[in-house]
């Protein structure tokens, strides 16, 4: 199906757009951003018109109140942290010697670089375990079928736990859903960084008895070299979207993070 020439509104009250593999409504201020990049209007400067007030949604039940960021300030609050995170089921354990191990309590050895929580509500098929690289890959494992088929035994260490490749260091590990997103932070040859956030549910799972393999690639290294990643839970979609991966760049860095496109997924990342 070719893409619509001009905004397709639903019931004449509700745009949405496809945003990855989604479709998501916009509201408010987005709807006006969307509309002048399709269509090249320029706006005045922000400094140059009264402040907006705050966007009050309507009950709605063709789709669920979205959160909204618009110039660097958020007009309606975050979701709250999810009440999963606070009941942890086991710790999974990376160490710099490449093992890994599962148990209760955080690991307290001296070369663990990573205690990850898993929630009791992780246990479940859709959950992710990420290990990223600062190559640009990531190894994607589901936590369940991690402790279950390769580390059977509380506390042991247990070796191939990530991959130690030439030149390749683990930046970081999460566990979350596969409807999350993951945000990258890259630096590009010439010094400039970049900025990016992908969906997790397309990518491939690995087989937990193979935990050391390079992984997806989700930044080609010859393109940029990540510095940091964070892991963004799906409800908080909002605020990131202008800086979500499309099809086209799959493999690139993103977009620069000192460009007015990335000021509101930036200001809300700090937050």
């Amino acid at each position: 199906m070719s893409p619509a020439k001009r905004p397709v509104w639903y019931k004449e009250k509700a745009l949405f757009i496809r945003c990855s593999n989604s479709v998501r409504r916009l509201r408010g201020p987005e709807i006006t951003d969307y509309i002048c990049e399709r269509c090249g209007v320029n706006l005045p400067a922000e400094d140059s018109i009264p402040a907006p007030a705050p966007v009050v949604d309507l009950p709605d039940t063709a789709e669920p109140t979205q959160p909204v960021a618009t110039g660097s300030q958020l007009l309606v609050e975050p979701p709250p942290a999810r009440d999963e995170d606070a009941t942890v089921w086991r710790h999974i354990s990376l160490y710099a010697d490449g093992t890994v191990s599962q148990q209760k309590a955080p690991s307290t050895d001296a070369d663990v670089l990573y205690n990850v929580p898993v929630s009791t509500a992780h246990k479940k098929k859709t959950s992710r375990l990420l290990l990223c690289y600062s190559n640009g890959c990531v190894n994607v494992l589901n936590p369940r079928e991690v402790i279950d088929n390769k580390l059977t035994k509380a506390g042991k260490r247990y070796a191939n736990g990530f991959n130690m490749a030439e030149g390749v260091s683990l930046l970081a590990a999460f566990v979350g859903s596969a409807e999350d997103y993951l945000v990258i932070r890259s630096r590009k040859e010439s010094g400039r960084e970049m900025l990016k956030a992908v969906c997790i549910a397309p990518y491939k799972v690995h087989n937990p008895q193979s935990m050391q393999t390079k992984g997806n690639t989700f930044v080609k290294e010859e393109l940029a070299r990540v510095s940091s990643l964070r892991l963004v839970p799906a409800e908080h979609t909002s605020f990131i979207y202008r800086i979500i991966s499309r099809t086209a760049d799959k493999y690139g860095p993103g977009h620069p993070i000192d460009s007015p496109l990335c000021a509101d997924a930036v200001a809300y990342l700090e937050r």
